[in-house]
């Protein structure tokens, strides 16, 4: 059994599509990966089916939160607003303020 673990064997086999329902993100993803796969299911109306959940740590306790994968997670201020996604006003202000000290001085 134990030469069974640390072999080579890799078991592919087809799986449908509407067999994967989520796909879930760990803390140390490259950011690519999770906008990438988000795009290609916002794309493809094969895969609008599929929930995306991106691993956050929690402020009070040990332990990871799972947090439902939004646009405004993955794609950038220029892409959000080709994309004319509603951004939080608290959000937008900070981004007024952050661009307004940057360049006033």
């Amino acid at each position: 059994m134990q030469e069974f673990y640390h072999s080579d064997y890799v078991a592919l086999f087809h799986l449908p599509i509407s067999c994967i329902t989520s796909i879930y993100f760990g803390l140390r993803i490259p950011k690519n990966i999770p906008k990438e796969i988000f795009l290609l299911r916002n794309k493809n109306s094969n895969y609008s089916h599929i929930d995306l959940y991106l691993a956050k740590l929690d402020d009070e306790t040990f332990k990871l939160n799972f947090d439902e994968l939004k646009d405004i997670d993955v794609l950038t201020l220029s892409e959000l607003h080709n994309k004319n996604v509603a951004i939080p006003t608290r959000l937008k202000d900070r981004i007024i303020n952050f661009f307004f000290n940057r360049h006033s001085k």
